[in-house]
């Protein structure tokens, strides 16, 4: 009996650690990934690669794009997207098959200095926040198969 509960408890576990990944096909090179936080993400494997986020949110949001076993590899980062905008990378090194880590944070109302601080954070903006300025955070692996 007692080994019975040992087995539950570590299958428990095991079952409890594992990540939800989410596998999306690409169609003619053209991933759309499923909303993350309300933004709606594209990826272009064609000629040079891009990035494209669309904030759907009626407050800005910053999003961060990282190679899931590797997160200083980092794919898109914008800290600041206004609401209903969209931003644009090209020229992301990505490639199918690749788990990608999407993080997505809803900023509260912000003042307008903060939003320049935002601005000016760059690349690595997501380890510098202050949760004060978060309303919510969402993340969600991805992976994207050439179809």
């Amino acid at each position: 009996m007692k080994h019975k509960i040992v087995f539950l408890l570590v299958s428990l576990i095991v079952v409890g650690c594992e990540k939800n990944i989410i596998n999306v096909p690409a169609t003619d090179g053209i991933a759309i990934l499923p909303r993350v936080g309300n933004v709606q993400i594209m990826l272009d494997f064609n000629g040079n690669k891009s990035i494209t986020v669309k904030n759907e949110n009626a407050r800005a949001v910053g999003v961060y794009v990282t190679k899931d076993n590797q997160t200083d590899v980092v794919l898109f980062s914008d800290a600041y997207i206004g609401a209903t905008k969209s931003s644009n990378q090209t020229g992301v090194h990505f490639e199918y098959g690749w788990e990608l880590r999407v993080t997505v944070v809803k900023y509260k109302d912000l003042a307008g200095s903060v939003i320049a601080f935002l601005d000016a954070l760059g690349a690595g903006f997501l380890d510098q926040l202050d949760n004060f300025w978060i309303e919510e955070r969402y993340e969600q692996v991805i992976v994207v198969q050439n179809k």
